[in-house]
């Protein structure tokens, strides 16, 4: 059994889950354990003193100093030389730029003259300058004066007198090395005194506190908890202090004071994400195998003794509880992750990076997720990495399917051959290289490249499996996991400790016949919201347990989408038992593909903390989110708003046709808005409802604008709901078509605003981290409804073809008083009703054309199908329609194109579609693409994807309204093409593809 698996199974068996295990063994079986309180923070001033490692020096923020030029860099701390105490400032100035470090604003009073003193060792090179600055209120310097200082070899006091001006308020000391010259040189002790000689709080004139990313964290919350800043030190620089901390606690962060127990012993077998938190009589220690072990160790300090919580990215999205006092009782804790690889998208980043991605990637370290820079698995598609085609295309093709290489950087739809020796020869050889080059690296992918094209999947190849898999592909598992074990054994051989992951999906989703290498980690891809559906979850634990005895660890790769989504896809419920399953089967972690916003409430905050300990009473901890996001009064509200999404994915929506058709593929199909039909007005009332009620109730002023927060995604929800172009049932009577047309007047212009509201809520999230989409989805409409006008215009053509009372209200609208929109929707929708002889598009009823091929249309195929026109078969008029056949799962797409002249204005576009009665998936598709004169297509307007297994037996037709302006982007629109397009289905028929323009 692989070390990581053992080690969590055994910690999982312990009592209470590496929660506040006590140590009670090597040197601490002996070691007395504190059993008082250990003072923090008493009454709003600080009590304890953070002990730091000792570095020979330091380059990281340096405590009341900021650099103000040049490369920070070239500025440190360091112990080479000191005046005082255990460090002084280093400026390594070797270059032709400056270099200069500030101190923070001091308080002064307009007027008075103050002094800056200190000390400088000049050890070569010219002699640096000290500058004092005076700033106004608003922090605007208004004079500033300098003195050089410094003899080569020895330590110089200097000092200098300025007095402030009149406006004055703060003064600044400026430690400054320019362009002119170069020189490595040391400042320390320095002091600004004002007119009675009496010293200013300059801070950290010594230069003895430092820094860095866990102490600083610590340090920050602690403050904004209590109001009290705990100086930051070595055990070198506390000493040096003398009597200043007498009585302190000292919480050494990162490193182990002199007479504590020995924990280094501890860490033996410890994953590197883990920590230990140890009381000892006067002492605290945070620290782990690894500085994440010890960051995360801060972070449950944090946690666990101040109270914090980091619910959502931003700062709106943490809870810091306000009091004087901070106390840490007796007992040790000690913990590491159950699950050693915890990455969810968008949040893979390094938090000290800045971007969009910041605020997430900070929020996703503090509740001790993993990025890329520190997951100990490498896992995604890569084998493109390994085999460039400009590297092997001319010296080996037979590396590529059909001896053909890919063009340069196409990264899918081909893999290496795998059953040619010299795949492996040159697979091995460029992992040692990569390895040689990035020693630090612990891991490398042997991912498959994305959809398929396996060399040995093509019948023809005499490695032929003739086999296929649970999900109906090709079972290339025994080729390629063969490949995966003959390559890791030969890397192995050189770097023995490190490690191969990989995606099992596709072509390579079961497991071989045989164990693969025990550092090889194959994650398993699936959209685990699937298994809310027993048969789904049954068939799925069975595919786990076949991996079991396989490999010796697995990983999973899920698809838990937030906002991709178009409502709050929630199952907690199922979250929570998924992952306790996993902790018993051998998975060491996952990479969730989920992009969430605050819309989403718990789901990746829930995440997180599954993934650290499954067992950790996860429905304690989701109450104790609710009630710290809103307080505890609007928390059973918020929870129930919540709760109300989840019965909608895990009970609504099984059972439709956008759950059926895809509950069995890798992931949902996010890109079918169709789950927003099932949506009634009255489940949007009981939301608001809630949400209402969220906001009355909310508690503190933090915990009101995280309300306003939820408020403001849901009202994103809302306009979606509201203005989504629904395809409707058709309509059924004379009084159901009248209804529609009288609601016009009203009912377009509130749609379109309703949709402008929408994309501009969406822009306006970017001001927000927790609601900030870093993914947005892909689903844009105007509020124009297409499938409305298509229903009503069939509804005319079948009820009504010379005229009568739905007509006739058709014309009053079109010829009364209502806006210009209206009418041009009712004047296009009588040109429509009129058949396809006024449509723009030519051939529309495929009635013309030679054998298959229908006249002006282009067919197109992505991967495998037919597209063909035929006679006497299925017709919606006249004898002939084209038909798509053969587009199977993972086929991709196939329909028909056709460009046409057209102008500015209102443009409708309706095609009518007959799948044979038992179809049970594949959808349907319609664009519309206002082109310029090269061809070049300026915007994309779109239907949503249609299920065929709501109509299959019987024709339907999908409709697509849109305005298309004469110019976009500054272009003049020349033409516009109309694509059909349909996915995954076997057999369609598309008939009478008309465009209209009034």
């Amino acid at each position: 059994m692989n070390h990581f698996i053992a080690l969590r199974m055994a910690f999982r068996t312990c009592a209470v889950s590496l929660i506040l295990l006590l140590f009670t063994f090597g040197t601490w079986a002996a070691a007395k354990q504190s059993d008082v309180q250990l003072d923090i923070v008493i009454g709003g001033q600080p009590r304890a003193v953070v002990l730091i490692p000792e570095p020979d020096s330091f380059t990281g923020p340096i405590p009341g100093w900021s650099p103000a030029a040049a490369s920070n860099g070239k500025i440190a701390l360091s112990n080479a030389k000191k005046h005082g105490g255990a460090y002084s400032l280093q400026i390594n100035d070797n270059d032709t730029k400056s270099y200069a470090v500030q101190s923070d604003y001091v308080g002064i009073t307009a007027g008075q003259t103050y002094t800056v003193t200190g000390s400088v060792y000049l050890e070569s090179g010219a002699k640096p300058s000290v500058f004092i600055r005076y700033y106004d209120a608003n922090k605007t310097m208004l004079t500033q004066s300098s003195v050089s200082a410094g003899t080569l070899g020895q330590w110089t006091d200097f000092a200098l007198t300025k007095a402030a001006p009149a406006s004055a308020v703060y003064a600044a000391v400026l430690l400054y090395a320019d362009t002119a010259g170069i020189r490595l040189v040391y400042f320390d002790d320095i002091g600004l005194t004002g007119p009675s000689s009496a010293g200013l709080p300059l801070p950290n004139p010594g230069f003895e506190l430092l820094s860095d990313a866990a102490s600083d964290t610590l340090v920050q919350y602690v403050k904004k908890s209590t109001g009290a800043m705990l100086p930051i030190m070595t055990e070198a620089g506390l000493n040096s202090q003398g009597q200043a901390y007498q009585g302190f606690t000292k919480l050494y962060v990162g490193t182990q004071g002199a007479g504590n127990p020995d924990m280094t012993q501890s860490f033996a077998g410890m994953d590197g994400q883990g920590f230990v938190i140890c009381p000892h009589k006067d002492t605290i220690t945070i620290i782990g195998p690894t500085k994440d072990g010890t960051l995360n160790g801060v972070f449950e300090f944090l946690e666990r003794y101040v109270g914090v919580r980091w619910l959502m990215p931003g700062p709106n999205g943490e809870d810091v509880p306000q009091s004087a006092d901070l106390s840490v009782p007796p007992g040790n804790v000690r913990e590491q992750p159950v699950f050693a690889n915890r990455v969810i998208s968008p949040a893979w980043g390094d938090p000290a990076t800045p971007g969009r991605t910041q605020a997430i990637n900070e929020w996703a370290q503090r509740n001790k997720l993993q990025g890329f820079h520190n997951q100990p698995f490498e896992y995604k598609e890569n084998l493109h990495q390994l085999f460039p085609a400009e590297t092997y295309g001319t010296m080996h093709p037979e590396f590529y399917p059909n001896g053909v290489p890919p063009a340069p950087g196409v990264r899918s739809g081909w893999q290496p051959c795998f059953s040619v020796p010299g795949t492996v020869d040159a697979a091995v050889y460029g992992i040692l290289q990569y390895f040689k080059a990035n020693p630090d690296k612990h891991s490398y992918s042997l991912g498959v490249n994305d959809t398929g094209g396996f060399c040995e999947a093509n019948p023809s190849h005499p490695s032929y499996p003739n086999a296929t898999n649970s999900m109906g592909y090709v079972n290339m598992s025994n080729i390629y996991y063969d490949w995966v074990n003959k390559v890791a054994e030969r890397v192995l051989q050189v770097y023995p400790d490190k490690w191969f992951g990989l995606l099992a999906y596709r072509e390579v989703n079961d497991p071989p016949s045989f164990a693969l290498n025990t550092r090889v980690v194959p994650f398993l891809t699936k959209d685990r919201m699937a298994w809310v559906d027993e048969g789904v979850e049954a068939d799925e634990h069975a595919r786990t347990e076949a991996w079991n005895p396989v490999a010796s660890q697995i990983g999973w790769y899920d698809y838990m989408y937030g906002s991709l989504y178009l409502l709050p896809r929630i199952y907690v419920g199922q979250t929570i038992e998924n992952w306790q399953y996993a902790a018993d089967h051998h998975v060491v972690g996952t990479y969730t593909e989920m992009y969430p916003t605050a819309g989403d409430g718990p789901k990746a905050w829930l995440m997180a903390k599954l993934l650290w300990n499954p067992d950790r009473n996860p429905q304690a901890q989701l109450d104790d989110w609710y009630i710290r996001a809103v307080g505890p009064l609007a928390a059973p509200d918020l929870k129930a708003y919540f709760g109300f999404w989840e019965n909608f994915w895990t009970e609504r929506a099984k059972g439709t046709a956008w759950f059926e058709k895809r509950k069995s593929n890798i992931y949902f199909d996010f890109l079918n808005h169709s789950y927003l039909n099932m949506l009634t007005e009255q489940d949007l009332h009981n939301a608001r409802t809630l949400m209402d009620s969220v906001v009355a109730k909310a508690g503190t002023a933090p915990q009101q604008a995280r309300a306003q927060i939820f408020r403001q995604a849901f009202d994103y929800y809302e306009l979606t709901a509201r203005s989504f172009p629904r395809k409707g049932e058709p309509i059924a009577s004379e009084a159901d078509a009248l209804d529609i047309v009288n609601s016009l007047p009203n009912s377009i212009p509130e749609r379109l605003q309703l949709a402008a509201d929408r994309i501009n809520l969406i822009s306006a999230f970017e001001s927000e981290p927790a609601l900030r989409m870093i993914s947005k989805p892909a689903a844009v409409w105007s509020g124009w409804n297409g499938f409305e006008f298509a229903a009503l215009a069939d509804y005319m053509a079948a009820n009504e073809p010379g005229g009568g009372t739905v007509t006739n209200a058709v014309y009053a609208l079109a010829n009364g008083a209502a806006a210009s929109r209206e009418r041009d929707y009712a004047k296009l929708l009588l040109k429509a009703r009129a058949g396809t002889a006024g449509s723009l598009t030519a051939n529309p009823s495929f009635e013309s054309g030679t054998g298959t091929t229908a006249a002006s249309w282009q067919r197109w195929i992505d991967a495998t199908g037919t597209v063909e026109r035929v006679t006497g078969t299925y017709a919606h008029s006249g004898t002939a329609s084209l038909k798509v056949a053969g587009l199977i799962a993972g086929a991709k797409r196939g329909g028909a194109i056709q460009s046409f002249t057209a102008h500015s204005g209102l443009t409708a576009a309706s095609v009518y579609y007959y799948s044979p009665a038992g179809t049970a998936t594949g959808n349907i598709q319609l664009y519309l693409y206002p082109r310029d004169s090269s061809g070049k297509r300026l915007a994309t307007y779109q239907t949503i994807r249609v299920d065929l297994a709501d109509t299959a037996g019987q024709w339907s037709n999908i409709g697509l309204l849109e305005n298309i302006p004469s110019a976009i982007n500054g272009k003049q629109v020349a033409d516009v093409q109309l694509v059909i397009a349909v996915d995954e289905c076997d057999e369609i028929y598309l008939d009478d593809a008309a465009v209209y323009q009034q």
